[in-house]
C-alpha cells in the first residue's frame, strides 16, 4: 500500500488535474490523495508498537532506533536537495544572509527548501518520534502511556487546527495580523504537528484490541471522505486516515513487500528531482498529467535498476534508500 501511496505523494506535487473545471472531481481526488501522508505517519507508529508489544525489554531502543533513521535521512536528502535549495534562493534575489536564515528556520520548522517539498514528512516525523521515545522513556505503564499520548494527541491537533486557522485569518486587527505573520514565518502549517498525533495514533493501534468488521469500517471510511471532500474538516479528515488504515492492516498482504517498500521510498525521495530536470528541461513548468506520469515513470524505471541490478546492495544506495533486507 506505501507504494500506492508513494503515487499519490507524487499526485500532490504534480497536480494531475490541473486544468479540470469540473470541481466535485478536483475536490473527490484532493480528498483522496490527502490521505498519501497520513498513512506513512500511521504506519510508522504501527510498526514500532508492534515490534515494541514483542520486545517490551526494548521499547527505548527501537524507537530511539527509528528515530536516528528517520534525522539520518532528513540530513542526508537535505543534502541532497541543497543545489535546488541553493538556487531557490537565487532565484528569489534575496541576500546570503536573509537566505541562510530562512534555510536555517525551513529546515527546523517548516522541513522544505525549494523542490525539496516532501521532506517535511521526515522533519515532521522526528517530531512525533521524539515525544513517542519520551513518552515511552517516561511511562511505563500502559494505561498512563495512553492517557498522555491521548492528551498530547489532542494537544497537536488543537494546534494544527489553530494555526491554520490564525494563519488564513482574514482581519485587520495589528496585533492578530502580526501574530498570524509570526506564526507563518516561523512554522507557516499545522502539519508538522501531524506527525505527532498520527504516530501516536498508529502506536496505539498496535497496542488496542479492536474488533470492528470491515464493512463498518468501509462504510465509515465512505461517509468520512465525502465529508473530508466538501468540507476538509480535519477530525473528520482523521478517521477518514485511521478507517482506512485499518482496513488496510485488516487484509493479508501479499507480495514482494520489500521490493515495493524500497520502491516507494525511492519514488518518494526522487521524484521533485526529476520533475525538476523536466522543467528545466522543456523550460515549463509541467504541472498535470505530463508531468505527473513523467514522475511516476521515470521513478519506477530508477527503481527497478537501482532494486534488481548489480547496484541494490551498494552502501550509498543502502544510505540513500535503506537496504533491501530489513
Amino acid at each position: 500500500m506505501k507504494y500506492i501511496m508513494a503515487f499519490c505523494v507524487i499526485a500532490i506535487h504534480t497536480t494531475p488535474l490541473k486544468g479540470i473545471d469540473n470541481n466535485i472531481i478536483y475536490i473527490l481526488y484532493e480528498a483522496a490523495v490527502s490521505i498519501a501522508v497520513p498513512f506513512f505517519f500511521l504506519s510508522t507508529g504501527y510498526l514500532i508498537g508492534r515490534k515494541i508489544q514483542n520486545k517490551k525489554e526494548f521499547d527505548d531502543v527501537l524507537v530511539e532506533r527509528q528515530q536516528k533513521k528517520v534525522i539520518r535521512y532528513y540530513v542526508i536528502w537535505t543534502i541532497v536537495y541543497l543545489p535546488l535549495t541553493i538556487l531557490g534562493f537565487y532565484k528569489a534575489g534575496d541576500g546570503f544572509v536573509k537566505s541562510f536564515v530562512q534555510f536555517i528556520r525551513n529546515v527546523f520548522f517548516q522541513g522544505e527548501n525549494y523542490y525539496s517539498w516532501p521532506l517535511w514528512y521526515l522533519l515532521s516525523a522526528v517530531y512525533g518520534l521524539t515525544i513517542l521515545k519520551l513518552l515511552v522513556e517516561s511511562q511505563k505503564e500502559t494505561k498512563k502511556f495512553n492517557f498522555y499520548s491521548i492528551i498530547i494527541i489532542f494537544f497537536c491537533v488543537f494546534m494544527h487546527f489553530a494555526t491554520d486557522y490564525i494563519v488564513n485569518l482574514n482581519t485587520t486587527n495589528n496585533v492578530v495580523v502580526t501574530f498570524s505573520l509570526l506564526v507563518e514565518k516561523t512554522i507557516r502549517k499545522g502539519r508538522i504537528f501531524s506527525g505527532v498525533y498520527y504516530i501516536l495514533l498508529g502506536n496505539l493501534i498496535a497496542k488496542s484490541e479492536y474488533h470492528i468488521g470491515r464493512i463498518y469500517l468501509l462504510a465509515i471510511f465512505i461517509a468520512s471522505y465525502l465529508i473530508v471532500a466538501f468540507t476538509s474538516f480535519l477530525p473528520i479528515k482523521m478517521i477518514m486516515c485511521i478507517t482506512f488504515f485499518l482496513l488496510v492492516i485488516s487484509v493479508k498482504a501479499t507480495g514482494n513487500g520489500i521490493y515495493f517498500r524500497r520502491t516507494s521510498t525511492i519514488m518518494y525521495y526522487t521524484h521533485m528531482i526529476v520533475f525538476f530536470v523536466l522543467n528545466i528541461t522543456v523550460n515549463k513548468e509541467m504541472y498535470g498529467w505530463v508531468g505527473f506520469a513523467f514522475c511516476c515513470i521515470v521513478t519506477n524505471i530508477l527503481a527497478y535498476v537501482l532494486n534488481t541490478g548489480k547496484f541494490k546492495n551498494c552502501k550509498l544506495l543502502r544510505t540513500l534508500f535503506g537496504p533491501m533486507a530489513t
